[in-house]
């Protein structure tokens, strides 16, 4: 656990003198766009200067980094509070404080291939990502308050059936990109 925090600790100071990191992707809860074994290069980004559909790296307790996409930006007080969820997740992850932002990601390396995802086609792919991933989950959440509705306890699992066109879709327009 010493360890995890000095490699946090490393981390931030990076950040915080402007170079930009990369991080190798372990998960797939952001395909397409973004795969396992995938670099993602993330800049520093103070957590007010975040909008919905930016990816960022957060530290996650327990955890390795994560790379999610910010779906909400919520205040307590004087507390903001970030909510991510990644692409291929039905339910968004628990709320991060700010503080647990690393960065943004502004470009995914892919063997030996960089997609800017701050302009050009990647910028337009990170968004029709996000808006078809936002898009998926509330179309499976509906289906499913409606068959549970109509079926009660006995409802079937056709959630990859929900999910089918939209995954369809989100790796045409990953396959456009790279």
């Amino acid at each position: 656990m010493e360890r995890d925090a000095s490699i946090v600790s490393l981390v931030r100071e990076r950040a915080a003198l402007g170079a930009s990191l990369r991080f190798r992707v372990v998960s797939g809860s952001m395909a397409p766009l973004i795969q396992p074994g995938d670099e993602v290069v993330v800049t520093a980004v103070a957590a007010k200067a975040l909008r919905p559909g930016d990816l960022v790296v957060a530290v996650a307790p327990g955890r390795p980094f994560v790379v999610h996409r910010l779906v909400a930006l919520r205040h307590q007080g004087d507390v903001a509070w970030l909510v991510t969820r990644g692409d291929r997740s039905d339910m968004p992850d628990p709320p991060w404080p700010a503080e647990s932002v690393i960065g943004r990601a502004v470009a995914v390396v892919r063997s030996g291939q960089t997609l800017d995802l701050t302009q050009g086609k990647g910028h337009r792919a990170i968004k029709l990502q996000g808006a078809l991933a936002r898009l998926e989950a509330a179309t499976y959440a509906t289906l499913r308050g409606a068959a549970h509705s109509l079926l009660g306890r006995r409802t079937p699992k056709l959630g990859w059936l929900a999910r089918m066109p939209f995954r369809a879709l989100a790796r045409l327009v990953s396959r456009m990109v790279t």
